[in-house]
């Protein structure tokens, strides 16, 4: 740990959330698909207590562990491949350390 350039530094743009009109993209991508499918297929009511559902329990868990909880559970428990191929400025979350 004496040698500096085995060190990462982490962005800080981690923890920012992109939005989408207003609000969170990993809460409402997900909502919209779910209805947008249901309704296709003529199930609207199911797809919007779905959405709604998702939408809802997504605010939920990010009122409870954060803004950012799921981009940082896929960072902590995604294999390494997902950190290199998808947050390509992070180091794998095995090759992080810690200074006391």
């Amino acid at each position: 740990m004496d040698n500096p350039t085995q060190f990462f530094s982490i962005p800080k743009h981690l923890n920012n959330t992109p939005t989408l009109l207003g609000f969170a993209m990993d809460e409402l991508v997900p909502a919209l698909v779910f209805f947008a499918v249901l309704f296709m297929m003529d199930h609207a009511l199911i797809g919007m207590a779905l959405a709604s559902s998702w939408f809802l329990g997504m605010r939920r868990m990010k009122s409870q562990y954060g803004m950012c909880v799921l981009r940082l559970t896929a960072y902590w428990y995604a294999p390494a491949e997902f950190s290199a191929s998808f947050l390509k400025r992070t180091p794998a979350a095995c090759r992080r350390y810690w200074l006391r």
